[in-house]
């Protein structure tokens, strides 16, 4: 997964478990389309990607934020992909004919060009929910799990000024998971002393959850609520996988592979959670190599606080030394990279 601190926009169409399904018509309204408008240049929404649309509809003037447990479903996961200039579904959806009618748009993306059937779900009493997901499985390994601001109370397409983009229904994707980036380096050279990072595992991490975003129009996605699987699940995350990332005095970011793990699912952390990190230091007198290899652990609470939270990227920076220890991360949204380190 590559680094993906965007929040994007993109919205989607709301889902409910009503039986009463609203077959949209198309008598000559026009097609409901949606808006992609990232925040930054540098963090678009790629048209490579898919989400899931639901929309709620509203008759009579009535609005979302009073009166959505009287809507009526409209559209029910519609697979939304980009189309040569534009963002819809494969089959035609159209705005109600009624202008006293209005519909309410809910969305979500695992940030890839293929959906996931079943992990995600939207009703108009929780919004968007994934119900007991597992970042640990191959299946979710790295996801970036993503959910758009709800979308109240939309009559047409829209063409907002600031958005360099076709007009649609404005959609604006949060990351809901947590993420972690890794640095490394040396705190000062020692003559004749190689350090090589071998591994980097997260111990018994917390890795099902439950996600509900809420119906609230105002709310952002992060701000919904993350619920560890009971009885907790947890698993060793490798995070840095190499066999041995040889260290100069410069800062140097390590490089995430296929077998690492870098979204990771936001809770508060227990007791017995802790970052793992083994590296050898090489030491060449007089012409003969000397490998120590070492392991350190520290508890996650010590490191990044008490938890890590939804839409939050975790930058640790790793300073190796020939004999102390030093932690200091630190946090920020996910457009932004926060900054952390720890010295040994």
């Amino acid at each position: 997964m590559k680094k993906l601190f965007f929040v994007v926009a993109l919205l989607a169409v709301v889902a409910s478990c009503t039986k009463n399904e609203v077959i949209p018509q198309n008598d000559g309204n026009k097609e409901i389309t949606y808006l992609t408008a990232p925040l930054t240049k540098a963090d678009p929404f790629g048209t490579s990607n898919m989400f899931y649309s639901y929309a709620y509809l509203l008759t009579e003037g009535k609005k979302w934020a009073s009166a959505s447990a009287a809507s009526e479903l409209y559209i029910d996961g519609a697979e939304i992909s980009y189309h040569t200039s534009v963002w819809k579904a494969d089959q035609s959806y159209y705005w109600p004919k009624d202008d006293k009618s209005s519909l309410t748009f809910f969305a979500w993306s695992n940030g890839t060009g293929t959906l996931d059937p079943g992990v995600g779900i939207c009703t108009k009493d929780y919004g968007i929910q994934f119900n007991d997901y597992d970042i640990s499985i191959d299946a979710n390994k790295n996801k970036d799990m993503m959910v758009a601001e709800i979308a109240a109370d939309q009559t047409k397409n829209t063409k907002p000024g600031t958005y360099d983009a076709s007009e649609g229904v404005p959609t604006l994707f949060y990351h809901v998971l947590s993420s972690l980036e890794i640095k490394a380096k040396v705190k000062e050279t020692y003559t004749g002393v190689t350090f090589k990072v071998k591994d980097i595992t997260l111990l018994k991490n917390s890795v099902k959850g439950s996600y509900t975003q809420g119906i609230v129009a105002s709310a952002k996605p992060t701000a919904g609520t993350w619920t560890q699987a009971s009885p907790v699940k947890t698993a060793d995350l490798q995070v840095y996988a190499h066999s041995g990332f040889i260290l100069n005095t410069s800062e140097q970011e390590l490089e995430e592979t296929n077998a690492d793990f870098r979204i990771l699912l936001p809770h508060t952390f227990g007791a017995d959670e802790k970052m793992q990190i083994t590296y050898d230091i090489v030491t060449t007198y007089t012409g003969s190599e000397v490998t120590e290899t070492v392991t350190v652990s520290e508890e996650l609470s010590k490191i990044f606080g008490t938890s890590w939270e939804a839409g939050k990227k975790y930058t640790l920076t790793i300073t190796l030394s020939m004999n102390e220890i030093l932690w200091d991360p630190a946090v920020q949204e996910w457009d932004n990279t926060g900054s952390g380190s720890w010295s040994m």
